[in-house]
């Protein structure tokens, strides 16, 4: 999380909740969290709850901290939830994050070699008198069709 974006009151909420399911109304979510243009036109638009796997800064503030968001239209909010396996699945993108912010490994092969290698190989698809690669340039004059 950046520091002091504009999701930190969005963060601080989630990050203090105890609770494995916490209801919100919508008149909650409108005093409690900073909402982007598309959701506070319409915050019980199933959209802004779906819980996709594209990272969206609005929705990785409650699956950070292991929440599922569903839309409860009939109670007027969102209940946010959570479990072991919303749980596990932050601790993995950790790990994930972690190994991506790594430094890239040193080639093991030097690229003097490879280069030799590549044209090592290249010469033999294109050496012989019947090869391959060589039979459409080579035209003989001699043989006539008339």
């Amino acid at each position: 999380m950046a520091y002091e974006d504009k999701y930190t009151r969005n963060h601080q909420f989630f990050a203090s909740c105890d609770n494995d399911e916490v209801f919100l109304t919508f008149d909650e979510i409108k005093n409690k969290f900073y909402l982007p243009d598309w959701v506070s036109k319409d915050v019980s638009a199933n959209r802004a709850w779906a819980n996709t796997t594209v990272i969206q800064s609005f929705g990785a503030c409650w699956r950070y901290y292991g929440y599922r968001a569903k839309l409860d239209k009939a109670r007027g909010g969102v209940l946010f939830s959570r479990n072991e396996a919303v749980e596990s699945m932050r601790n993995s993108n950790a790990r994930i994050n972690a190994t991506v912010n790594k430094p890239m490994p040193k080639p093991m092969l030097d690229i003097d070699i490879a280069i030799a290698y590549i044209r090592k190989y290249h010469d033999t698809t294109t050496e012989g008198e019947h090869t391959r690669y060589l039979y459409w340039f080579r035209f003989d004059l001699t043989i006539s069709p008339f």
